[in-house]
């Protein structure tokens, strides 16, 4: 079989959440910091960035597990845009709740910083960000272009709608109002980066949040029982992750519903990315072969594993997009099951360089020299520490290790070095979180799996870590490496 279309040259790419980009509102959005670093991007002469989830968040942020599979993240709004709108007054962005550590609402690339606060407070944004989209919703006039996007996003839309209005007691005008606004502005910033060279690579978690809008709109779709709450929830058994194995609670497939609909909403939650991106990631793509559920009142110790939708959905969804441009994440326990379906699927694996050196030295598939063509590799993901953190809490022999391979002493540039290797290892694709590059420590982690508050989906950019040098420095790595 040949190898799927997508992901075959040489590239490289840069992973940046949307909220972790300099701002000077507390939070990333889809304005001027966001094409910002688009600019960066093509001086660094990458081709991908790659974004987490872009759905609602938790009650503790996290993206993975979302009250809408559609939906966007109003906190993503940009309100300098919606001044430009017309919808608010400059007057109303009020200084008490902007980043101190900017001087001016509109950042550019060699922009100094102040003082910073690597974190968000999301609490803080909620309190500022929601009573300006309220004034901007009120000053809102309906048009042919928010029609259209009413009318072509019915699908998922009407029900999200009053998902929310029953939640808040909010209109559902005002929901259907934040999500146009919403995809509006991430459509144009997309549109900017495709002109730049820039292909965006999306996200998607394999399940939603209990008692999202998915789950209640079909139930018929779920493991649930009479009184539609589930009796088992979705989790994994212990990785290199977790040794107790992590317990994620959300609401588990009827894959056997899904297969008699044909995967109606499989479907159209693909083309739903797949029209917002220009690739996709699958998260935990293990658990299409076999998820692992754990009864509800128990630990993820208690868990089992049962059959998933399997070779048929694969290529049902393969027939139907005609060899979409996916990759599967395909880490922790893979079985020969899961071999064979990543065979069947064609979509590039991962893998990661912080998993490198947790198997006899030199032999793990995680280290760079060990890497296939078809493959995404990367230096970490949004679940494991930076290089340089992992380094700090290694062992002697491990540091010892890590400071061979990369051929430097004491960790020195260790973070760089390391994302250097992975541009020239022989994987098709490499992609560098951008902390990576800066050799920051555990500041600047995205997440650590199996915990709650703990700074998790909170780490923000300084804005003076998008500058002209390092984009120069990576654009020469990139070059050298044959990605450009």
């Amino acid at each position: 079989m040949n190898h799927n279309l997508h992901f075959q040259h040489r590239t490289a790419g840069i992973l940046m959440p949307i909220f972790s980009l300099p701002s000077p509102f507390g939070i990333g959005s889809f304005g001027k910091p966001a094409y910002n670093f688009i600019d960066f991007l093509a001086l660094a002469k990458q081709k991908y960035w790659q974004v987490l989830p872009l759905n609602p968040t938790d009650t503790y942020n996290s993206p993975y597990a979302s009250p809408s599979a559609f939906a966007g993240n109003s906190l993503f709004i940009d309100l300098e845009l919606l001044i430009k709108q017309g919808l608010l007054k400059k007057s109303e962005l009020h200084l008490d709740f902007q980043d101190t550590r900017c001087t001016s609402p509109t950042l550019s690339i060699n922009h100094l910083s102040l003082t910073h606060n690597p974190y968000i407070d999301y609490k803080k944004i909620q309190n500022t960000h929601y009573p300006l989209y309220k004034k901007a919703f009120f000053r809102f006039t309906k048009n042919d272009n928010y029609n259209n996007f009413i009318q072509k996003n019915s699908h998922w839309l009407n029900a999200y709608i009053v998902y929310q209005s029953n939640l808040t007691g909010e209109s559902v005008d005002y929901f259907a109002f934040l999500q146009y606004i919403f995809y509006t502005q991430w459509q144009a910033l997309k549109a900017y980066a495709n002109s730049k060279g820039i292909s965006i690579i999306g996200d998607i978690p394999l399940y939603v949040a209990e008692k999202s809008v998915d789950e209640i709109s079909n139930p018929h779709l779920f493991l649930l029982d009479k009184n539609n709450s589930p009796t088992l929830v979705a989790g994994c058994p212990p990785d290199d992750f977790s040794k107790d194995g992590q317990k994620w609670g959300n609401p588990l497939y009827n894959w056997e519903a899904h297969r008699q609909s044909g995967y109606k909403w499989w479907i159209e939650r693909l083309a739903h990315n797949l029209l917002i991106y220009d690739a996709v990631r699958l998260d935990h793509f293990r658990g299409l072969e076999q998820f692992f559920a754990i009864p509800k009142e128990k630990t993820a110790l208690d868990g089992s594993w049962h059959l998933g939708g399997g070779e048929h959905f694969i290529k049902t969804i393969n027939s139907w997009f005609n060899n979409p441009p996916l990759i599967a994440e395909d880490l922790g326990h893979i079985t020969d099951g899961v071999r064979h379906l990543l065979k069947v699927s064609n979509y590039p694996t991962m893998r990661v360089l912080n998993f490198g050196f947790n198997a006899p030295l030199g032999k793990s598939e995680h280290l760079p020299h060990n890497f296939a063509n078809h493959t995404v590799a990367y230096s970490q993901t949004h679940d494991t520490d930076t290089i340089c953190g992992l380094y700090n809490k290694s062992s002697a022999k491990t540091k010892a290790d890590m400071n061979d391979y990369f051929g430097t002493k004491n960790g020195e540039n260790i973070g760089f070095l390391g994302a250097v290797s992975i541009l020239k290892s022989p994987a098709n694709t490499a992609i560098i979180p951008l902390s990576d590059y800066l050799n920051l420590d555990s500041t600047a982690r995205v997440n650590t799996p199996g915990t709650v508050g703990n700074h998790n989906w909170s780490y923000h950019h300084d804005s003076t870590h998008l500058n002209k040098e390092l984009a120069q420095k990576i654009a020469r790595q990139t070059i050298l490496s044959g990605r450009v």
